[in-house]
Order: structure tokens, then C-alpha cells, then sequence
């Protein structure tokens, strides 16, 4: 997932849709694959035999990876995915204190559940769900408390995050997104064709910002679940909100 997301921001940046394709098509394996029929994220597949259950960590990033190719696609498929990956983070991960354990509630009982916070080569299990969950928050996603529980995991590690910050480098990034939040943009339009000229402009000038496209003909449905959408009245086309 942390390839997909790779792929995703090289594709907008250089303008290569070649690498956007490849990260959907990576999405389009994990998703097809990685999934039980009771829509459980496992960890491995191989030869046609997946097991495994997957871990929080696995969950974050293929949250983040559904955001980022959100972003560079406007598929709302990936935002609802993004929705349901949060809704089972919070199901099968939470603990009572803030913190999200590494493996799930469903998973095999261990003496005790581990708790990861430490960034090494790769962010943490807690500071990917963090970023992962604020990320999610600033569509206003209905239904939910993501930017509380992503508040939680600070305030959990908050001693840690005084004493060394140094070993906390995602966290702390997540941390300042929660501090000082990025515009939070919505585009609608009759078609995405219509908007292309501004979504591409928002892509390369606003590219850590949060931005929404609905077309027209999705606002109703769309804006009973994704807050940035309510109350968007058009007047003219595209209509650009900030």
C-alpha cells in the first residue's frame, strides 16, 4: 500500500497517468484478493490461498492508498472504501484508552495485545491510523468520530511524543496536520469534464490539500454522508468551494 501511494503521488506530479494505472491495478488486486466474503482484510495471498488476519497496520495504509487514489482519480468507489476501512479500524483495533492495538479483536487471543507507536523505516501502526483517520475526517464523513479517536492516539502517546520526538517522525506529522489543517476544497460540476482545467490546478497547486468532486446529478446522495458537499448551491459551472 505504501507503493500505491508512491505511484499515486508520482503520477500527479510528473503527470504520468502510466503510474496512476499501475497503482489502481495494484488496488484492484489487494481488494479483489486480500478480502474474506465477510469483507475481513487478510494479509496474505498466494496461488489462489489468502489467510492471515490482516493487522491495524494493514488497515491504515490501505485506507491511506484509497484516499490518495481518490485524489488523483475523483472515484467515489475509493472514498467508501476509504469509510468502511475506518469503521473497521475502529471495530476490530480500538482500545479503552486512545490507543489501537496491532491485532484485531477477532484474531488469535494472545496474552497481551501490542501496541505500536515507534516509527522506524515505515510509520507506526498508530501513526498511520492517525494520519488515515484525520485524512478521512476532513471530507466530513457522517456517522463518526475520526477526528476524535485520531486525537486520542496523541494524547496517548503524548509522553513519549515529549520525550523523544525524534522516534515519532510520522506521528508527529499527523499531529501537525491535526494543528494546522490544509483547505478543504469541494468541485461540482454537470460532468468531470467540465471541471478538468480547475481539478487539474488543484492537483498540482493545493497537492496536501482536501478536495471533493461531485458531479451534479451525485450532490443530493452524495452530500448525506460527506459533509464538504452539503449545502452546495450552484451558480455557476464548475462551482468552487472553500
Amino acid at each position: 500500500c505504501l507503493y500505491i501511494k508512491a505511484l499515486a503521488i508520482a503520477g500527479s506530479v510528473f503527470k504520468d497517468p502510466s503510474l496512476i494505472q499501475d497503482a489502481i491495478e495494484i488496488y484492484k488486486f489487494l481488494n479483489s484478493n486480500l478480502f474474506t466474503n465477510e469483507k475481513r482484510l487478510l494479509r496474505r495471498f498466494r496461488d489462489g490461498d489468502k489467510k492471515v488476519p490482516g493487522f491495524l497496520q494493514d488497515y491504515a495504509e490501505f485506507g491511506l492508498a484509497s484516499l490518495y487514489l481518490y485524489r488523483v482519480t475523483y472515484d467515489i468507489s475509493y472514498l467508501k472504501n476509504a469509510d468502511f476501512i475506518a469503521k473497521e479500524i475502529i471495530r476490530l483495533f480500538r482500545g479503552e484508552n486512545g490507543e489501537f492495538y496491532s491485532n484485531g479483536s477477532d484474531s488469535e487471543k494472545l496474552i497481551r495485545r501490542s501496541i505500536e507507536g515507534y516509527d522506524g523505516v515505515e510509520p507506526s501502526a498508530n501513526s498511520s491510523t492517525a494520519e488515515f483517520l484525520l485524512r478521512l475526517s476532513e471530507f466530513g464523513i457522517e456517522n463518526s468520530d475520526l477526528k476524535v479517536f485520531a486525537g486520542k492516539i496523541f494524547l496517548y502517546f503524548s509522553d513519549e511524543l515529549k520525550k523523544t520526538p525524534i522516534a515519532f517522525s510520522a506521528m508527529l506529522n499527523a499531529f501537525f496536520r491535526l494543528t494546522h489543517p490544509d483547505f478543504e476544497i469541494a468541485v461540482v460540476s454537470e460532468s468531470e469534464k467540465k471541471a478538468s482545467d480547475i481539478l487539474e490546478y488543484l492537483k498540482s497547486n493545493h497537492s496536501d490539500s482536501t478536495i471533493v468532486f461531485c458531479e451534479k446529478s451525485k450532490l443530493e446522495e452524495y452530500s448525506e454522508w460527506i459533509g464538504l458537499l452539503k449545502m452546495r448551491e450552484m451558480k455557476e459551472d464548475p462551482a468552487i468551494f472553500v
